[in-house]
């Protein structure tokens, strides 16, 4: 149980001065009587005003103090921080460098409760930028830490790996899904980068990225369906359209995208597309988020969709139970294999999605696969 002159905090006897010693920061130590509300009134024993009037977040008390005794508060000082868009007082900072390795004993749940306070402010990188000075991203991001001072290619972007994320993250929306993409999408660059002819290369960063945030949502408590919309975003924010894109190629992107009907109303405002203006905005060049052949992909996929037969298993003119009985198969990865299959055949010919030409493409599948075990064996 904390103390505080004495005092317990539970205990009814306490004075408002020892109650107000067990507060985390003097902005939340004040007090008023119930019977006389109004600014003259305010009883503050720890400065509450001057830190207000300051914009500052000061500890009631030493902070190494109250920071040992209860380390996420040191969460607690930037997410109170970036909600009022207020400063860490030097005295605080002091604290937090001393005690920063004690949050390795706090509950991803709860960092995660405070971080996502942080992410969704009007200015995260603000503070990220602040935890990241004073170790605290060392400690609760490590995979973000390690893309500090990772050099990228000037041509393309004026920051650090590090300082893209946190300013992508500035600019994504207020939503907590797209704010972790954009803070994490290229959090596979350190891991991936390698130095081909002079030039800083990070190949395939987007896959190890998506491997690398799902171990991080997972260490902080997020829930099963942020960590799979997150991850899909990384997974695919490095895609690349030209205009010599085939209509199946288009298909094939929707399909892995997953666009679906009800996206086409607005499709720039498609979760993928926006973490892309937010990725441009956060690469310190490019002033314009989107491009013209942007908005070109935009409206081929719309085109594209509107004039295709199907996008997924379900939408072909045949099932896993017309194979089995037809074919003669049991159920199994075999079924998942032929449809996949067919898929990929409507993919490229929208026209041949009917029971009649699904049939022949699924019976010369079979013929194949049979052909290829046999000469394995």
């Amino acid at each position: 149980m904390t103390k505080g002159n004495g005092k317990s905090k539970d205990d009814p006897n306490a004075t408002l001065k020892q109650d107000g010693s067990n507060r985390d920061f003097s902005i939340n130590a004040m007090y008023l009587p119930v019977n006389d509300i109004s600014h003259k009134s305010v009883i503050d024993y720890f400065g509450g005003k001057n830190d207000i009037a300051a914009r500052q977040i000061l500890t009631v008390g030493p902070a190494k103090k109250k920071f040992t005794e209860s380390p996420i508060r040191i969460m607690r000082a930037f997410s109170l921080a970036s909600r009022l868009n207020y400063t860490i007082a030097n005295h605080t900072r002091s604290g937090i460098t001393e005690c920063v390795k004690l949050l390795n004993n706090v509950s991803g749940e709860a960092i995660r409760m405070e971080l996502e306070e942080i992410l969704l402010s009007k200015k995260p990188s603000t503070y990220l930028k602040i935890m990241q000075r004073l170790g605290v991203i060392r400690v609760i991001l490590p995979e973000l830490q390690r893309c500090v001072k990772c050099r990228q290619e000037k041509n393309f972007h004026k920051y650090d790996v590090f300082h893209h994320l946190i300013y992508a993250c500035d600019n994504a929306e207020p939503d907590i899904i797209m704010r972790l993409a954009a803070l994490l999408h290229d959090i596979g660059k350190p891991a991936s980068k390698k130095i081909i002819d002079g030039r800083v290369t990070f190949h395939k960063h987007e896959v190890l990225g998506a491997k690398e945030a799902a171990v991080l949502l997972k260490r902080l408590r997020f829930d099963n369906d942020t960590i799979t919309k997150v991850t899909h975003l990384i997974r695919m924010h490095m895609y690349h359209y030209t205009r010599e894109y085939s209509d199946a190629g288009v298909r094939r992107f929707i399909e892995n995208a997953g666009i679906r009907e009800d996206d086409l109303g607005k499709i720039e405002d498609f979760p993928l597309f926006k973490l892309r203006q937010a990725d441009r905005a956060g690469n310190g060049y490019r002033k314009q988020p989107i491009t013209d052949r942007q908005r070109d992909f935009e409206k081929r996929i719309v085109d594209v969709y509107k004039s295709s037969n199907g996008f997924t298993i379900k939408d072909l003119d045949i099932n896993g139970d017309i194979l089995i009985r037809v074919f003669n198969l049991k159920p199994g990865k075999q079924i998942g294999e032929i449809l996949n299959h067919l898929l990929g055949v409507i993919m490229e010919h929208p026209e041949l999605n009917e029971e009649r030409s699904l049939m022949n493409a699924a019976l010369t599948f079979i013929l194949e696969k049979k052909k290829e075990e046999m000469e394995e064996s």
